[in-house]
């Protein structure tokens, strides 16, 4: 309106010309980081994988009758914290290793990455935008011609096929499982409303994991690639 153009029109044009392909970018502000995230993340490897379906249902982790003995008792066990937080795991992994893709490179990130790949087909990016995450690995993986890109692009291959073909009927157990555990839950703090302070872990740890559960079922509805 006053004929003057805007001092930072310039920064801001190049900003966004910058972060035309964002990824690149992030991945080029994040090489130094490699190291470090890759180490990170492979922390959660012992958490990550041990923590199945097969696994919580076979153990009863989230069945307060399973143990009779230690009902009583406050749960003060880091399972349930992984529990609570293993949905997120699967971002953290996904992401890491789609910025910071050399961390493929570190033992054991790339069977770390394979098995979350294994999921589900859908990475969140914001609201209801989401990206292809075994396309944009297999995009990313055609860059790497060395012996450690192309045994990537076999597990990637893999873990796409188990998860359009499988991930469905496996998260459909999960819900299955879960919803009957919340009943039961629900039955059992409505008689002994006295536990649920001792075994607020174990309820939020089987509360999160049904949120999860409810949100991949949305997230990942009539989107099958």
């Amino acid at each position: 309106a006053t004929g003057n153009s805007e001092a930072n029109f310039g920064s801001l044009a190049s900003f966004l010309f910058e972060f035309e392909d964002p990824l690149r970018k992030i991945r080029e502000e994040f090489s130094n980081l490699t190291k470090i995230i890759g180490e990170g993340l492979l922390t959660l490897s012992m958490s990550y994988l041990k923590n199945t379906t097969m696994v919580v249902m076979k153990e009863g982790l989230l069945n307060l009758s399973s143990k009779p003995e230690t009902v009583q008792y406050p749960v003060q066990d880091q399972l349930y914290w992984e529990l609570t937080h293993l949905g997120e795991m699967t971002l953290w992994i996904q992401y890491g290793a789609l910025c910071c893709p050399s961390t493929l490179s570190i033992t054991g990130m790339s069977d770390l990455l394979k098995h979350s790949l294994t999921q589900g087909y859908l990475l969140p990016v914001c609201r209801d935008e989401f990206l292809l995450i075994h396309a944009e690995f297999q995009n990313l993986m055609k860059e790497y011609k060395d012996t450690v890109g192309k045994a990537n692009k076999t597990k990637i291959k893999d873990s796409k096929t188990l998860a359009v073909e499988r991930s469905g009927q496996l998260h459909k157990e999960r819900r299955t499982y879960l919803r009957m555990e919340l009943a039961n839950l629900l039955n059992f703090f409505t008689d002994c409303p006295g536990l649920l302070g001792p075994k607020i872990q174990l309820l939020w740890a089987t509360m999160a994991l049904s949120r999860d559960e409810v949100v991949w079922y949305f997230r990942h509805t009539d989107r099958k690639p």
